[in-house]
């Protein structure tokens, strides 16, 4: 088990003191633990929810549409000419959602910089 030396302040304090004697914990460890579990329970991912799985199990049953190559995809769903009304909308050049004549699968505007007072054998 990870030991662990927290700063609380009075309300968090508090907190923990209430939910100790409401559930006849022995310290405020084992409230931090017992918060953390509910903490779980409330916000789980929704993989493991059952009503997520009937959801899923649903749509795996529903007809899936064939759309091809993303060239295929675009005419289907009218890409270009979405695109086309967002610029002319907007009165800005928008960046190309996939790349021209590459296998990527975006076409990122903004390039990485990397710190040069970094080693270089990291």
């Amino acid at each position: 088990m990870v030991q662990a030396l927290v700063t609380l302040d009075e309300n968090t304090n508090r907190i923990l003191n209430t939910v100790k004697a409401k559930y006849m914990l022995k310290d405020k460890g084992k409230a931090i633990i017992f918060l953390v579990n509910k903490y779980i329970e409330a916000e789980n991912d929704p993989e493991f929810r059952p009503e997520f799985i009937k959801r899923m199990q649903r749509i795996s049953k529903e007809k899936t549409i064939y759309v091809g190559t993303m060239e295929d995809f675009d005419k289907r769903y009218n890409i270009n000419e979405i695109r086309a009304r967002l610029q002319a909308e907007s009165g800005k050049k928008i960046g190309q959602i996939r790349a021209s004549k590459s296998n990527a699968p975006f076409n990122h505007s903004k390039k990485i910089r990397r710190d040069h007072t970094e080693s270089s054998s990291l």
